[in-house]
């Protein structure tokens, strides 16, 4: 009797934490998406209990992302296998070589040229892959692969350098740092769910309509990222515009260096 009295209690127990964590959840979401930094706001505050923890939630969406993205890549490759192309990437490739090897002879000493000698071997490098990813067409799958999970490390290296820009334009907030990764966090997250969403539409919907909501979906983040900022920090519009674009342009030039030095490192462990 004894025993099953507790395992009735601890069934009930199991059941109550079940449904408070689904329900944290779902209020987390609806938060997240439909107010642009009242979670921000709420985690700032300390109202920590009726939410889920910002490092989990962005765990979990950017592990659903990849996972998505995996997929569409898979996709896209499979249908760009099935049609026929004028010029195979080899081709593009070697034609690039040709050129690149061109201004090499014609200054072997500046600056320049030593560039040009790097981007051989970034050339040469691809050039490798391709030719095994046509001799084994898994190969193309174990690349895609492992770019996925070097880029997931490098957005999570990327979280706390989001949130130093952030710190640094609203240094005299007199808000900590912990506060702006925060912020960075909830942002991310945001940005995982709207390209989701993107992948969603595009396996779901015809060709013809993709483009009249994935644009709409995609330009809603930078707009989020405006709103949540307006929220969050309480300055007036005219200067959170003028934050809004420089944390915009700083942190693309820094999104973009990372994905080219994640592609070419990639390429060159492969």
């Amino acid at each position: 009797m004894d025993v099953n009295h507790r395992f009735v209690s601890l069934a009930r127990e199991a059941f109550q934490t079940f449904v408070s964590l689904d329900a944290r959840i779902f209020r987390t979401l609806h938060t997240l998406l439909f107010r642009p930094g009242a979670l921000t706001e709420a985690f700032n505050a300390g109202q920590r209990v009726r939410y889920t923890p910002p490092i989990r939630l962005y765990l979990i969406t950017s592990l659903l992302f990849f996972v998505a993205l995996g997929i569409s890549a898979s996709r896209t490759a499979d249908a760009e296998q099935e049609a026929p192309a004028e010029a195979t990437e080899s081709e593009v490739v070697t034609r690039n070589r040709a050129i690149a090897e061109e201004a090499l002879r014609q200054d072997s000493t500046s600056t320049a040229a030593q560039t040009t000698g790097v981007l051989l071997a970034v050339v040469d490098s691809i050039q490798s892959l391709d030719r095994r990813i046509e001799r084994d067409p898994v190969a193309r799958d174990r690349f895609f692969a492992q770019t996925r999970q070097n880029l997931s490390r490098a957005m999570f290296l990327l979280l706390p350098v989001f949130a130093f820009i952030v710190y640094f334009l609203y240094l005299g907030s007199g808000r900590y740092y912990v506060q702006h990764l925060i912020f960075s966090l909830h942002f991310h997250t945001f940005t995982f769910l709207a390209f989701g969403s993107v992948f969603l539409i595009d396996w779901l919907l015809p060709e013809a309509a993709e483009a009249w909501l994935q644009v709409p979906v995609l330009c809603m983040i930078p707009v989020y990222l405006l709103l949540a900022m307006r929220r969050v920090y309480h300055e007036h519009w005219g200067l959170t515009l003028i934050k809004f674009v420089g944390l915009s342009v700083v942190y693309f030039l820094v999104f973009f260096v990372t994905f080219i030095a994640v592609f070419i490192v990639t390429i060159f462990l492969f």
